[in-house]
């Protein structure tokens, strides 16, 4: 059902009200079907005046570089999650986090919070914040993320940007379930 449906067009609506809640830089991402690494499938770019951050559609980031890529590594099924993290994990920049203890401990305060906060592991000067959304049957299915300038990411304002994305995961994840149950359907 995953690939019978445009996930794009699926989730826009999402993607514009989380832009018009927050005025700043929208990114959904998937997962790639080696997964190992998301891809950037759509942004809204930010509406605030002088600094932006925008995204290039089709980017691949590992799953451990950022804050996207680490919400989906984050709810990977614990055997997914332990092969990957016992592989090789190679550094974007100097902020990527690549010690594995670190690491850890970043995924169980993922999943605690509910999403993932990551300062210039991608990109210097960028925060991003993000949360994982889901395929009816568990596995994640992508990300969907704020990021903006660091000079804008106020402990105040990254809360609150992160309740809204997990709101928007909550209505991803209904449409997820919805368009499956509808192609399941069709086809049945």
């Amino acid at each position: 059902a995953s690939s019978l449906f445009d996930m794009r067009a699926a989730c826009r609506p999402v993607l514009r009200q989380l832009s018009n809640e927050t005025g700043e830089t929208v990114l959904l991402t998937s997962i790639l079907s080696s997964g190992d690494a998301v891809r950037c499938v759509d942004q809204i770019e930010s509406t605030i005046e002088g600094l932006r951050v925008f995204e290039q559609i089709g980017s691949i980031f590992p799953l451990h570089a950022g804050a996207s890529p680490k919400a989906v590594l984050a709810v990977l099924a614990e055997d997914e999650q332990e092969k990957y993290l016992t592989g090789r994990l190679d550094s974007i920049n100097k902020n990527t986090t690549i010690d594995i203890k670190k690491l850890r401990n970043e995924l169980i305060e993922t999943r605690q919070k509910g999403f993932c906060i990551s300062n210039g592991e991608t990109y210097d000067g960028v925060v991003g914040i993000a949360a994982a959304f889901i395929w009816p049957s568990g596995s994640p299915a992508g990300s969907l993320a704020v990021a903006l300038p660091s000079q804008r990411a106020s402990s105040n304002n990254v809360e609150l940007i992160g309740k809204l994305i997990i709101e928007g995961c909550k209505d991803l994840n209904t449409i997820l379930s919805s368009k499956s149950h509808d192609i399941i359907t069709k086809a049945a």
